[in-house]
């Protein structure tokens, strides 16, 4: 049994738990130890997201398997692209689902939520960045209708960078 709900300030622990686990899973061999660990300092600890969850810009969304939460998503409204001719779209910046649960189809539901909120805050549109070497995000967004349109060094911490395939998807 799963659930969807819209996160607030008290989940900042949550989410930098699944984060910290997560990103280890899909982009832990995308660098050195060091810069993954940077990375995580940086971006999920509980001070930095209840930063994030308080910023009415950033919108999180939890989704729990047997009441345990197990992925988040974070969706920006309204972030245009340079490559993008539409204007009302919105930025998937994040998109996290526990290994153990990939097989649920969780991700797939997480995503359809997102589409259906977007969509109701008449959004054209998603973007986003993945990682060219997470084959199976890519088949994923591929499946969800994405396309490849250009491309992005992301920046893991100020010593290293990973190319990015920038991606979108209208409605």
């Amino acid at each position: 049994m799963h659930s969807i709900r819209r996160a607030d300030n008290s989940d900042s622990q949550i989410i930098a738990q699944l984060g910290r686990k997560t990103f280890v899973e899909s982009h832990g061999h995308s660098a050195s130890e060091k810069s993954i660990s940077n990375f995580l300092e940086r971006n999920y600890t509980k001070e930095a997201l209840a930063i994030e969850l308080i910023n009415p810009k950033f919108i999180y969304f939890i989704i729990e398997f047997d009441k345990t939460p197990v992925g988040f998503s974070k969706i920006i409204l309204n972030t245009e692209h340079i490559l993008v001719e539409e204007k009302s779209i919105s930025l998937l910046d994040r998109i996290y689902l526990l290994e153990e649960y990939h097989d649920k189809k969780l991700g797939w539901i997480l995503f359809q939520h997102l589409v259906e909120f977007t969509t109701a805050k008449n959004q054209k549109g998603m973007w986003l960045h993945t990682w060219i070497e997470n084959k199976k995000a890519i088949i994923f967004y591929k499946k969800a209708g994405f396309q490849i349109i250009g491309s992005y060094d992301y920046n893991i911490d100020e010593t290293h960078s990973n190319p990015n395939h920038v991606m979108h998807m209208k409605y």
